[in-house]
């Protein structure tokens, strides 16, 4: 990802990434100690990305559409679909966060010993 993906998805981008790191972290805490608390806050925060993701890419696209009055109308599709793709950069940053959330998940399940071990 570069600089153009962050200004292409807008002020939004900044707080999705942050969100996305404490969700990471989250999720390396519960790979390492596979503990109810972290798997909590890791939900939690896997939750909190995704309604985050999908606000910043409506607030984008209202943006668009509410900008693409000024826009004359021979263009006005052209630049409709690319303020859509731009929107579309909230959705994908919230995504690779909860993407690599979800395989370290996996891996604190893996570790998860099971009922029938607890005995």
């Amino acid at each position: 990802m570069n600089a153009q993906f962050f200004e292409d998805g807008g002020f939004t981008m900044f707080p999705l990434l942050a969100l996305g790191f404490c969700l990471v972290a989250a999720a390396v805490l519960n790979a390492l100690r596979p503990q109810q608390r972290f798997r909590a806050v890791t939900f939690s925060l896997g939750g909190a990305l995704g309604v985050g993701g999908l606000l910043g890419f409506v607030l984008a696209v209202i943006a668009t559409l509410r900008n693409t009055r000024e826009v004359p109308d021979e263009v006005r599709a052209k630049v409709i679909v690319a303020g859509f793709a731009e929107s579309a950069n909230n959705l994908v940053l919230a995504l690779v966060f909860l993407l690599i959330a979800a395989l370290l998940s996996v891996i604190a399940a893996w570790r998860t010993p099971g009922e029938g071990a607890r005995g």
